[in-house]
């Protein structure tokens, strides 16, 4: 990767993609069902420097069909071994409280709030789950330090977000609230942890 990136580098890294991505939601509705409507999107966001990739990466599409990291069929694991693997590294436990807070935010959100209050709300967890599960690819690779606290910060600043959102939009469903807090306390232990290390 960049083993001389430190975690505030990432950190601005991190942000720059999240603008790439809000950049790519809010052009979505102009190009949605046109033909070539991710080349037109990609060019657009092309032309806004401020969201180029510091590390000099390109904004190429990949070839239609293939996605960066797809391997071939017979490396695939099946699921039971996919499963296992995740079990095995260091943020499991984070992985898995999310998921599950997740689920309940949904099943009990959906009945009671807003669809716009649920689904914002629902897309923090997943945005969060996202980067857990990208420091969960990180385990074990001792040159990604800088990189895993980064992840780390942002996955508490969102667990943090999430936990407030929680609290205010749902109060009579306390062990919601207390789920939500719990994965801001885990996430910081994760990152204290990651942060004697070094």
């Amino acid at each position: 990767m960049f083993p001389e990136w430190n975690e505030y580098d990432w950190e601005r890294e991190i942000k720059r993609d999240e603008l790439r991505i809000d950049g790519y939601f809010k052009t979505l509705p102009r190009y949605l069902d046109m033909p070539g409507e991710d080349e037109a999107i990609y060019r657009k966001l092309q032309a806004q420097k401020e969201l180029a990739p510091a590390h000099g990466g390109n904004w190429q599409l990949p070839a239609p069909g293939r996605w960066e990291g797809d391997d071939d069929e017979t490396d695939a694991m099946n699921e039971d071994e996919i499963a296992a693997d995740l079990r095995s590294r260091s943020g499991f436990e984070l992985f898995a409280r999310a998921e599950r807070a997740v689920r309940e935010w949904n099943a009990v959100s959906v009945l009671t709030l807003p669809v716009e209050q649920s689904l914002h709300t629902a897309a923090l967890y997943g945005k969060m789950l996202s980067r857990i599960y990208n420091l969960l690819e990180l385990d074990g690779d001792d040159g990604a330090a800088g990189l895993k606290k980064a992840l780390l910060r942002r996955i508490v600043v969102d667990a943090g977000t999430i936990a407030g959102n929680v609290r205010e939009q749902l109060p009579d469903h306390p062990a919601i609230v207390n789920d939500a807090q719990m994965l801001r306390e885990l996430a910081l232990k994760y990152l204290f942890a990651v942060g004697g290390k070094n």
